[in-house]
């Protein structure tokens, strides 16, 4: 019984003592300007893989159309 109760203890623990193990002090900074300053960069942070993988895809793409038209120009 005890160890099937372990993993929901774990559960129960983690989840009460969330709020005392927030990120950062910057995170919840009343003072809007560090709170817009966070905002900003987790925007700009969360955007930027996306950006990563869009560029790469647009660079395969064209690298592919462009060896098929020199394929089909080849005699």
């Amino acid at each position: 019984m005890l160890q099937r109760a372990h993993p929901w203890l774990v559960v129960v623990a983690v989840t009460l003592l969330a709020r005392a193990a927030e990120a950062c002090p910057s995170c919840v900074d009343p003072r809007d300007s560090a709170r817009s300053a966070m905002i900003g960069s987790t925007i700009v942070l969360s955007l930027l893989p996306l950006a990563f993988i869009g560029a790469v895809v647009t660079w395969v793409v064209r690298r592919e159309r462009a060896a098929a038209v020199a394929r089909l120009q080849a005699p």
